[in-house]
């Protein structure tokens, strides 16, 4: 049975009968107040830091929405303004948990 932990920047995966580590998963944060240099920093940092994915976030807009950025698309998340006291961070995570399992899943078949 596989186990999950995650720090800031990193997601773990480990095996919990063996105690083994199995796999890490990247991903890095951006702040910026300007849209056009959010991007392209988000751009650089999958490459340069070789991330997974990049969470980038527009200083206004920060609590309200992220723009999460891989190598093949760039997905606006926007929190539940339905909800009251719903954040931003929650459909973020389920993004992130979804894309990432999708990933593992190309190395299981």
């Amino acid at each position: 049975m596989l186990g999950i932990t995650y720090e800031r920047s990193c997601i773990y995966i480990f095996n919990r009968e063996q105690a083994t580590f199995v796999y890490a998963w990247k991903w890095y944060f951006e702040l910026e107040t300007d849209t056009d240099i959010l991007l392209a920093k988000a751009d650089m940092a999958l490459k340069k830091y070789k991330m997974h994915m990049v969470i980038s976030n527009e200083l206004l807009t920060r609590k309200e929405q992220v723009i999460v950025v891989n190598e093949q698309e760039k997905v606006t998340v926007c929190r539940d303004s339905t909800r009251a006291g719903a954040e931003v961070e929650y459909p973020m995570v389920e993004l992130v948990v979804d894309r990432h399992s999708a990933y593992i899943k190309k190395f299981d078949a």
